[in-house]
């Protein structure tokens, strides 16, 4: 067996305690050992915000914890809105750890890297069997009804083939 798997007493380690510490080094080349801010930025700043400027590093101040800065990268054409938008953004951010982290924003502009669209799976759709039905109707709430039917199409669903 390799030695880069790490096993537990109760076989391999769960793919979170592995992949932590190669995220944590992947993270921490790019100033900050927090990937959450760099893999939440859409859900932190809002779609709109987020198709203009992308987190590209954290900074800290070797003297002062509380003096880091948030560099941007924003598109081009897009400084002047974004520039509009830091003490939201800051806000935002503060939000999003529970106290102020972030002492400044940097912007420079660049092309923000392409990113793959991804196109939802067709939900494979199969019948429901009798017995399963006549306990949906044994429930009380009409859309809990359907949420169930659907529920149990998608799991009785054929298989790809």
């Amino acid at each position: 067996m390799s030695k880069n798997f790490k096993r537990s007493a109760r076989g391999l380690a769960p793919f979170g305690q592995v992949m932590g510490g190669a995220l944590k080094d992947s993270f921490a080349s790019r100033g900050g050992q927090d990937a959450g801010l760099f893999v939440s930025w859409t859900r932190i700043v809002g779609p709109e915000i987020a198709k203009m400027c992308v987190p590209e590093k954290l900074t800290c101040d070797s003297s002062q914890a509380q003096n880091t800065t948030l560099i941007l990268r924003v598109a081009p054409g897009a400084a002047l809105y974004v520039e509009s938008y830091k003490a939201q953004i800051l806000a935002h951010v503060h939000r999003f750890y529970g106290y102020p982290k972030i002492a400044h924003l940097r912007l420079f502009q660049a092309p923000l890297p392409k990113h793959k669209q991804v196109t939802p799976r067709e939900v494979r759709q199969g019948e429901v069997p009798e017995g399963e039905e006549a306990h949906i109707q044994n429930v009380g709430d009409e859309g809990l009804q359907e949420a169930l039917r659907a529920l149990a199409r998608t799991l009785y669903a054929p298989e790809p083939k």
